[in-house]
């Protein structure tokens, strides 16, 4: 348990290893690792404080993990955060958190749940990850979810979902540093993000999005598609929703 101060970790393997939980409520943790940042064999949770991991193999794995507050960026040359269990839950209920992957940005084993909080993921470019992989179904009924990568294996929040969701795949791979800008039809902002990698697939999902009404995708400041949102999950290319 890790209530405050200021950590800094530079590791061979694990930065943070539990074989039960691994609990950060606050302080400022900087860690760099080969392996994982943060290891539990059981929950590991995040609810508070500024926690970073500047590179690592798996920034954040456990059976189950809990992302409930705090400011957290996580930069993976495999799985952003990993929930290594068929039975276990990724939990985001607060926070902001960005994560770069090389691998899967968010993967769970078993399944997603997200109710609040503000995530990124700066995903894989290899088409045989996705910034977003679940096995056991992706539930969100609020929050942000802006989730860039390849297009090869992306997946996206469950169509019964609470919240509307978003998919967008690309004819082609854009470049990095190319703001992703979502808007409604009197132009307020329901998204922007700019991936660090290239990309050809983004996962956006918003409280503000609501089936029916039109909106705007556009890259780089040059408009790509106007759609109206036609159910709780939308698939689109440049010709609009597929």
């Amino acid at each position: 348990l890790l209530t405050g101060g200021t950590l800094q970790i530079s590791s061979y393997d694990d930065a943070i290893h539990s074989n039960g939980d691994v609990a950060i409520s606050g302080g400022t943790i900087t860690a760099q690792s080969g392996d994982d940042g943060f290891h539990a064999d059981g929950t590991a949770q995040i609810s508070g404080g500024t926690v970073t991991v500047a590179n690592s193999y798996e920034a954040l794995e456990g059976a189950n993990i809990t992302l409930a507050g705090g400011t957290v960026r996580l930069t993976a040359s495999d799985d952003g955060v990993n929930v290594n269990n068929s039975g276990g839950v990724l939990t985001i209920s607060g926070g902001d958190i960005g994560v770069i992957a090389g691998g899967d940005g968010l993967d769970s084993n078993g399944t997603i749940q997200m109710t609040g909080g503000t995530v990124t993921v700066d995903g894989p470019t290899d088409n045989g990850t996705g910034a977003l992989d679940c096995d056991g179904g992706f539930t969100i009924s609020g929050g942000l979810l802006i989730a860039s990568g390849s297009s090869g294996m992306a997946e996206t929040p469950d169509a019964n979902s609470a919240q509307a969701s978003v998919q967008m795949t690309y004819s082609s791979t854009q470049t990095a540093g190319k703001t992703i800008t979502l808007t409604d039809t009197d132009g307020n902002m329901v998204a922007e993000f700019t991936p660090s990698k290239i990309y050809s697939s983004v996962v956006i999902s918003a409280p503000t999005l609501a089936v029916g009404e039109t909106y705007t995708l556009s890259g780089g400041g040059a408009k790509i598609v106007e759609f109206k949102l036609s159910s709780t999950l939308t698939y689109l290319t440049e010709s609009g929703v597929t």
